[in-house]
């Protein structure tokens, strides 16, 4: 997991492959809600939806994908929690590259505001789009998949 501010994220380039291709996408396209593909390797999800004040305390798994997030508007909690013990929700698809996890033991709680990202590596579940003490708010961000 890396969270920095979206400014630095070229530091990270040996670590994300083609980081700079949906910046670079992002400048030049009018983005749809919804999924955006910039290559073989990337796409672009436009979230619009309104933060959970209740946890789901379902956590989602990649196996083959950086999930990058980053708040355009609004803001959000992001929990990662630790994979050991824990209970599968739903079994791992290779179509959707994505596993469900239920109740997991917490790692790290992560306020996310615009201008900063976090980069979730494949094995770090995350449940992502919970309030900010408790009160739902309107959330437009974006998720980037990179296909590692």
């Amino acid at each position: 997991m890396i969270i920095d501010k979206i400014s630095n994220i070229n530091k990270y380039s040996a670590l994300i492959p083609n980081v700079d291709s949906f910046f670079k996408y992002m400048e030049t396209n009018d983005l749809k809600q919804g999924v955006n593909v910039i290559n073989e390797k990337v796409d672009l999800i436009v979230i619009e939806s309104e933060t959970v004040a209740l946890r789901s305390h379902l956590f989602e798994n990649h196996q083959k994908c950086i999930d990058i997030h980053f708040v355009v508007s609004g803001s959000e909690n992001i929990s990662i929690g630790k994979i050991d013990k824990a209970k599968i929700f739903t079994s791992y698809n290779e179509d959707t590259d994505c596993e469900l996890f239920k109740d997991l033991f917490v790692t790290h709680e992560i306020r996310m505001k615009s201008n900063h990202f976090i980069a979730i590596f494949p094995d770090e579940p995350h449940e992502t789009t919970i309030s900010v003490n408790g009160i739902p708010e309107y959330l437009k961000k974006v998720v980037v998949k990179v296909k590692l």
